[in-house]
């Protein structure tokens, strides 16, 4: 009787696990598919596209830029191993939990805290990310962006992908 409860269990907790595992595969190939639309429509010279990087005032390198970027984006998404924080920490439940908290941490410290206030204007990702949904952003909220941006992934990304390239393979 024992038996039977038991692989009844190990059998219904694979069948949750492969239901979730379904769930996140689909999510990331949406993902991915919305990355691969919207860069090679960057990089195709969709009219409205190039009217706002227009408007932007960066030009349009900044345009080819962001639409290599999606490409790529498109393919390390459906790469579980390149995924920033995971790779970082090779631990995907941390990373996750470390991915939400931190920005957050760090913008209530950054609130909190004088001598941080400063920094925070550069590294809060929350804070440098709102004039994104406003128009006109200036060049030096640009440049607030692209820091908490490289802080908060690129940094990540980068460094776990050396340590997940050095790994030893068991």
């Amino acid at each position: 009787m024992e038996q039977v409860l038991t692989t009844s269990t190990q059998s219904s907790s694979s069948s949750v696990a492969k239901i979730i595992n379904v769930l996140l595969w689909v999510l990331q190939i949406g993902a991915a598919g919305m990355f691969l639309m919207v860069g090679f429509l960057k990089l195709s010279g969709n009219p409205q596209l190039v009217g706002l990087f227009k408007a932007i005032g960066l030009g349009q390198w900044f345009r080819y830029l962001t639409g290599a970027l999606e490409l790529v984006a498109a393919v390390t998404v459906l790469i579980p191993s390149v995924s920033a924080f995971g790779a970082l920490l090779m631990n995907s439940p941390l990373a996750i939990v470390l991915y939400l908290v931190m920005p957050t941490l760090w913008s209530v410290l950054g609130e909190m805290v004088r001598w941080l206030h400063r920094a925070a204007g550069w590294l809060d990702i929350n804070l440098t990310s709102t004039p994104l949904s406003e128009p006109g952003m200036t060049g030096e909220q640009w440049a607030r962006f692209g820091v908490a941006a490289l802080v908060w992934v690129a940094l990540p990304l980068f460094l776990g992908t050396l340590r997940v390239l050095r790994r030893e393979v068991s």
